[in-house]
């Protein structure tokens, strides 16, 4: 569709359509990317949680247990356009959201909040 307005349309057409086929090309793109990636790595080792900085980084994030304040599920009012059910965790600093396209399956996100939350009791 872009590329049609870029080459029939006039000026205005042409910007628009220009911009759509860029659009297209980044959501290619980040699609493409999700598919190559594989799920995060999630350790808790000596009292300590390692997380992933984002979805696709390589650079991982230290957080002790004992800075860990409140770790929660949210299952229907997740931040918008994030997959459901997102993990949080607080900490002092502040706080980590983890989709559940970051883990391998769902029941490996549950897993990782219990123990966590057990942590938190201890």
């Amino acid at each position: 569709m872009g590329v049609f307005m870029v080459f029939r349309f006039a000026i205005v057409g042409k910007w628009i359509g220009g911009f759509m086929v860029v659009y297209g090309v980044y959501c290619g793109f980040k699609a493409w990317k999700e598919r190559a990636a594989n799920p995060s790595d999630f350790t808790v080792e000596n009292q300590t949680l390692t997380l992933p900085t984002g979805r696709f980084s390589e650079r991982k994030q230290e957080i002790p247990l004992k800075d860990i304040k409140h770790v929660f599920l949210l299952e229907k009012h997740a931040p918008r356009f994030m997959s459901k059910p997102v993990l949080v965790i607080e900490t002092e600093k502040g706080q980590s959201l983890l989709p559940r396209n970051w883990f391998e399956e769902a029941s490996d996100q549950a897993e990782l909040a219990l123990a966590l939350w057990d942590s938190t009791k201890n």
